[in-house]
């Protein structure tokens, strides 16, 4: 037979086990906020807002928002995203990058920055 625990060793429901009120919220925040300045204003921002450029690549602002086939590999963007390009133009279309998803979009709706 398997003797059980007695009720007090066992830590109740909802409770944290070192008496911390508010748990492991502290924890469960994994990446720091980033600072970064815009003008004069100066603040933060999460770091998944953050985009590699590397050498020799381009960045560009989305002039007009453009609705994309995903079928042909077009990407959806609005106006004023920042994308950074990773290909050559082909047809009037460029492959971008947003940090998230990549894609042909027209190259008439990007302003390079």
């Amino acid at each position: 037979m398997m003797e059980e625990e007695p009720e007090s060793a066992r830590p109740e429901e909802g409770k944290p086990q070192d008496g911390n009120p508010e748990g492991d919220k502290k924890a469960e925040k994994k990446t720091p906020d980033d600072k970064g300045k815009i003008g004069e204003k100066v603040g933060f921002f999460p770091p998944n807002f953050i985009i590699r450029v590397r050498a020799g690549e381009r960045v560009h602002r989305v002039t007009r928002s453009f609705v994309g086939n995903r079928e042909i590999g077009q990407i959806t963007l609005k106006k004023d995203q920042i994308v950074v390009q990773k290909g050559d133009e082909a047809g009037g279309y460029v492959k971008v990058y947003t940090g998230r998803k990549v894609g042909l979009f027209p190259t008439d709706f990007l302003e390079e920055i």
